[in-house]
């Protein structure tokens, strides 16, 4: 039986109003939201492309989103079972060698690179 196709753009999600607590939670500008918003979704469209195992390094700022919108708990689990088919889980890493999340993190960046032609410009935090 064939692969089913790669998602290759996310469902719609709505997150104007997490989005707003979020940016004046953290001080953002607007263009510091903006790009919040574009690697947020990129990161949930890689995880969506990898069955729902999220990817192993993201943004900081995407990652103060991603708490933002873990914090709207039924939201989060209903927008999860609507685009993964379950809950997409954040772990932070803080096990393992150094090594190890170097190299979890450049393989991620490369995710980044080859699906989107670039990097999120602040991406240091490692967790999946």
């Amino acid at each position: 039986m064939p692969e089913p196709p790669t998602p290759t753009k996310l469902p719609p999600l709505r997150l104007e109003d997490i989005l707003d607590v979020a940016t004046k939670d953290c001080h953002w500008t607007p263009a510091q939201a903006r790009e919040a918003d574009l690697w947020y979704r990129r990161f949930l469209l890689l995880s969506l492309q990898r069955g729902g195992r999220p990817v192993y390094g993201i943004s900081e700022k995407s990652d103060c989103l991603w708490h933002a919108h873990i914090a709207y708990t039924k939201r989060y689990r209903a927008d999860c079972q609507r685009i993964f088919g379950a809950y997409l889980d954040h772990t932070p890493t803080h096990g393992g060698t150094k090594t190890f999340r170097a190299k979890k993190l450049a393989a991620a960046k490369a995710l980044y690179m080859k699906t989107f032609g670039a990097i999120p410009p602040d991406m240091a935090i490692a967790c999946y």
